[in-house]
């Protein structure tokens, strides 16, 4: 399944009767996909879905966490 949206490709597998072979399936999937994609597109893939995972707040978010953090004495490095 491709979640055009963030760019995510996934492997759902639902009441799978034959989860062993699918399992072997899912683990082979990487050097699959090293074989038959371009290397630039697939960094550029890789960096695009990790970037989507890891975007910032808005501020108007982060201010309640800010807080929070403060009060119970959080630092930057405990965080």
């Amino acid at each position: 399944m491709f979640d055009s949206q963030t760019g995510v490709a996934s492997f759902p597998s639902f009441r799978d009767p034959l989860i062993l072979r699918t399992l072997d399936v899912h683990a082979q999937s990487g050097a699959w996909l090293r074989r038959v994609a371009n290397p630039e597109l697939l960094e550029r893939a890789v960096i695009g879905s990790a970037a989507a995972l890891d975007r910032l707040p808005p501020p108007e978010a982060l201010g309640p966490d800010l807080l929070q953090w403060h009060l119970v004495g959080l630092t930057d490095d405990q965080r």
